[in-house]
């Protein structure tokens, strides 16, 4: 006599019952940003994002370096990408590490990196005339503002991305966009 739970019985194959759970879909996971990198009117990260990397600093003494070895989201992700309504073109960060994390040095390196580049000449011409007039005065009071080691440097090197924000420099944190977790929008002032 087979078993009293048996999904055998007289060698026929019954159905089995299905779970109330089997096709539940699994919840949602927010993605959420890290802390220091979230937008604030205050900043956890000071940084000017015209000048070096090296530059940037904690708001307060109680934060700690560590901070930036942190993952970026979470969940971690292996790549993001940033935008702004001051830049014509997106920024892709991507874990430095192979099969890592972005970190939040990460994030705030691959600004660095995207807007540190000389613009160029196509898409400096792609911007209204207006926008124009505010890259230049940008880049001037960009350059103006270098040491005098570095002035010559900065003026002959021209425009560069980073002057598409308008003189906007601040970095003011990354808020959640309509484009997914994986796109976030960088807030400046």
């Amino acid at each position: 006599m087979p078993a009293k739970h048996s999904l055998i019985h007289s060698g026929e194959t019954q159905p089995i019952p299905r779970s109330p759970y089997a096709w539940s879909p699994l919840p949602s996971i927010r993605t959420t940003i890290h802390p220091v990198l979230g937008v604030s009117n205050r900043p956890s990260l000071m940084y000017d994002m015209s000048r070096h990397i090296s530059t940037l600093r904690l708001s307060h003494p109680s934060l700690s370096p560590r901070l930036l070895a942190e993952p970026a989201t979470q969940p971690p992700m292996h790549s993001l990408t940033i935008v702004c309504p001051h830049l014509p073109w997106p920024i892709n960060v991507k874990a430095r590490k192979r099969n890592g994390y972005i970190t939040v040095a990460d994030v705030m390196d691959g600004l660095y990196h995207a807007l540190r580049p000389n613009a160029t000449e196509a898409e400096f011409r792609s911007l209204s005339h207006d926008l124009r007039h505010q890259v230049n005065k940008a880049y001037q009071q960009r350059y103006r503002r270098a040491s005098l080691m570095d002035y010559a440097h900065e003026k002959a090197q021209g425009v560069r991305r980073v002057d598409f924000l308008g003189g906007r420099n601040t970095f003011m944190g990354l808020s959640s966009t309509k484009g997914g977790a994986r796109v976030w929008r960088l807030n400046v002032s």
